[in-house]
Formats: C-alpha cells, sequence, structure tokens
C-alpha cells in the first residue's frame, strides 16, 4: 500500500480517479473467462481500500460532508469510546446499541475487517 498525501494535498479529483481505477479493475474481473478465483481480487482489494482511505481523509479535511449518521455515530463514539458490541448508550433521550458488520473478508469469507457503527433502539 501506498501512503496517502496529507488530506490538504487530497482533492476531490484525486477520489474520482480511484474510483475510475476501482472500476477497472471490477470490469476485468468480471470480463475474465479464466478458472483462477483469485484473479484480480488483490487489485481489486487494493483499489477499494484506496477510495475507503481516501473518503476518510477527505471528510476529515472537510472536502467531502459527513452523513447524518456519521456525525452521530462520531459523537456516540466520543461518549463511550470503549463500547463493544450489544452496549448500550442514551443521549438526547434516545438509546443507541453498538453494532459491527463486515467492513472486509478475505477468499475463504473470514472476516478481516470490521466497522462500527450505533443503531437507534425503539423503546
Amino acid at each position: 500500500m501506498t501512503p496517502l498525501n496529507t488530506s490538504a494535498d487530497l482533492t476531490l479529483d484525486d477520489l474520482e480517479a480511484a474510483k475510475a481505477e476501482l472500476a477497472v479493475w471490477e470490469a476485468r474481473w468480471e470480463n475474465y473467462s479464466g478458472n483462477n478465483p483469485n484473479k484480480h481480487q488483490a487489485d481489486i482489494r487494493n483499489a477499494r481500500d484506496k477510495v475507503e482511505r481516501l473518503t476518510k481523509a477527505l471528510k476529515a479535511g472537510g472536502l467531502l460532508a459527513y452523513s447524518e449518521q456519521e456525525l452521530r455515530d462520531q459523537l456516540l463514539d466520543k461518549l463511550a469510546p470503549g463500547a463493544r458490541k450489544d452496549d448500550f448508550v442514551t443521549h438526547d433521550g434516545a438509546t443507541y446499541r453498538r453494532r459491527f458488520t463486515p467492513a472486509g473478508t478475505s477468499r475463504s469469507g473470514a472476516v478481516t475487517r470490521w466497522h462500527g457503527s450505533w443503531e437507534r433502539v425503539v423503546d
């Protein structure tokens, strides 16, 4: 993985270029007719990671806006920094439960990364 420049050096064009690169690798995989299930998978994974890193850096730098859910999740993460799966937090009269979903898997299906979020609990 090549390190990204600082968020001050990044532009929306960098993100669009990374998305275009990802689209190229995904198209190559879709058009591949061989019998190697790993063909292009490392390139696709690297391109997806690059898009994700660029998106995070651009949001942190203020060039992309956070969604309402992302802002709420950041706030709840600060209120409960060590929250684990199914932990509860109450904020502004609402209760939220910590959830985790797979953010990345290996070719065999094993989870390699997890994405944490908060789900509002209906009382």
